[in-house]
Formats: structure tokens, sequence, C-alpha cells
């Protein structure tokens, strides 16, 4: 199982954020990710899963910011985004 969602937020853009299954090695981990892009203004993505912060992930208008984590599969998924 997977979570995902694509969204078209009021400051412009596209967000997409969820979760998938990562594997390292034999290990299964939930993968947390915030991809956003802007083609008009500098914007960031992040996410916090474990209570382990991403950092602000910054690009330039027209690229996309990219943002993800994993912990273990128990974890809540908390993805963000945002234009500075």
């Amino acid at each position: 199982m997977t979570e995902s969602s694509c969204v078209y937020p009021a400051e412009g853009g596209e967000w997409c954020f969820g979760w998938n299954f990562k594997f390292v090695g034999t290990a299964e981990y939930k993968n947390c990710y915030s991809n956003y892009y802007n083609g008009t203004k500098t914007h960031y993505a992040s996410v916090i899963i474990d209570d382990s912060f991403s950092g602000r992930y910054y690009a330039s208008a027209g690229q996309w910011a990219d943002s993800s984590l994993a912990a273990g599969l128990a974890y809540t998924c908390y993805s963000y985004h945002g234009t500075s």
C-alpha cells in the first residue's frame, strides 16, 4: 500500500506528496516525500517522519523542489510546501 496525491495550491504550481515503500537490504521502510513545482516563484518542499525533519529543499521558479526521508512503517508522514 502507498498513499500519494497531487494538488494545485492557491500560490500556484503543483504539489505531489505522500509515502511509498523503500527497501534497504531486506528491511522495509516508509519513504515520506514532498515534491513541489512552481513556475513563477522560489519555493520549497520538506517532510517530517519519526521526529526527523528533512530541512527545506528550495528550488528556483520553473524547477522541482524535492524532499524525502524514510523511517519505520509505523511512523506518520507529514509533508509540507511553500513559497518564499
